[in-house]
């Protein structure tokens, strides 16, 4: 490949990277080098570029493992638009090896990089989170967690999520895949949705991001509820405190009860905040 003048420049970047004389001087060179690359980035090379850095990430050294989280990240900003067929592929990835990367530093890299993929491809990193079974595991309720991190990435998740249960609601029972599968997650997804919703909104450091969907976001829960319940409620009539009483007497193997009941509660504390 004829780099032209990016040749050079690359030359020069690996000079710095043997000359560096502190590791802030080193990550800032191989930043700037990933910057480069990331011009010639092919994102057919996606899937392999990703996993490969990610397993450096266990092997190298902590200042190679750094290095190579920053790789990610820069790759994933500079050339994410084009990755949109790739989306499912990297967050298995990244899901696979949450659990083997336990360093800290490192560990938040992984949960960037989602976040990074959701800013270029919102719904296609949601609906690939929300197949992930139920009850969530620690690791995939991180996944969502990092999605609440930055205040207006966490409303437009919020938003497209209410559209899904609202859409599956309102779908219910008209659909007619094929599939066993398909229609499991047909039926799951406005679980999924709402379990979600309750980790993203009690990740959020400020109840701002939220307040603004409140109105349209608490009719959807109290719906959630009743669904749950396997009661169909005219919600304007009923209360909530009635619907949770109920709740009380359900079985306790929904994974949506618990998540709703939590994220009732945060609400909450956040309004009483605000008041105060």
């Amino acid at each position: 490949m004829n780099l032209g003048s990016a040749e050079e420049e690359l030359r020069c970047l690996r000079d710095e990277l043997t000359t560096a004389p502190d590791p802030e001087a080193l990550f800032q060179a191989s930043s700037k080098m990933a910057r480069v690359v990331s011009e010639y980035f092919s994102p057919e090379q996606a899937t392999d570029f990703i996993e490969a850095t990610v397993e450096g990430m266990l092997s190298a050294s902590p200042t190679c493992a750094m290095a190579a989280g920053l790789w990610i990240k820069i790759i994933l900003k500079e050339c994410g638009d084009a990755m949109l067929g790739q989306v499912p592929a990297i967050l298995n990835i990244i899901y696979s090896h949450v659990p083997t990367i336990q360093e800290g530093s490192l560990r938040q890299f992984l949960l960037e990089a989602v976040s990074i993929l959701a800013h270029h491809h919102l719904e296609a990193v949601l609906s690939s989170l929300l197949r992930k079974r139920l009850p969530m595991d620690s690791d995939t309720t991180e996944l969502w967690r990092s999605l609440g991190g930055n205040p207006l990435l966490a409303t437009r998740v919020l938003q497209v999520l209410m559209d899904k249960i609202k859409t599956s609601t309102s779908q219910e029972g008209s659909v007619t895949s094929e599939t066993d599968t398909d229609r499991h997650l047909a039926a799951a997804e406005p679980l999924s949705a709402t379990c979600a919703i309750s980790e993203v909104v009690s990740a959020l450091q400020s109840s701002e991001a939220v307040q603004e969907l409140l109105p349209e976001l608490f009719p959807i829960l109290l719906q959630q509820v009743s669904r749950t319940l396997g009661q169909k409620m005219p919600l304007p009539v009923r209360s909530s405190q009635r619907l949770f009483r109920k709740d009380q007497q359900h079985t306790e193997d929904n994974p949506c009860r618990f998540s709703v009941q939590r994220l009732v509660r945060v609400l909450r504390e956040a309004e009483n905040m605000d008041s105060a």
